[in-house]
């Protein structure tokens, strides 16, 4: 590398460090955001959707105390920081 296409790198990189660090704090905020706009529960309905799994797999789960469940009526809810963990 040339002195010159040294010295043009650093001040691309000198130019851009600001809105390099701007959009970093974006993405921690829109992050922030996502998390806090998470709902509590699903439905199994949801929950199937979110791991790609059949609801049939998912009363199983539930059956199996894999998942964390509270019922509103009829409807099972799943908490949904465990349906994540479950994911991972």
């Amino acid at each position: 590398m040339s002195a010159l296409q040294a010295e043009i790198r650093q001040a691309v990189e000198a130019a851009t460090a600001p809105l390099a660090r701007e959009i970093a704090g974006l993405r921690r905020m829109m992050e922030a955001q996502a998390k806090a706009a998470q709902p509590e529960f699903v439905t199994v309905k949801e929950a199937a959707a979110i791991l790609k799994l059949t609801e049939k797999t998912i009363h199983r789960y539930c059956a199996e105390g894999r998942l964390e469940v509270r019922r509103d009526g009829r409807r099972k809810l799943i908490r949904y920081a465990g349906l994540i963990e479950t994911a991972r």
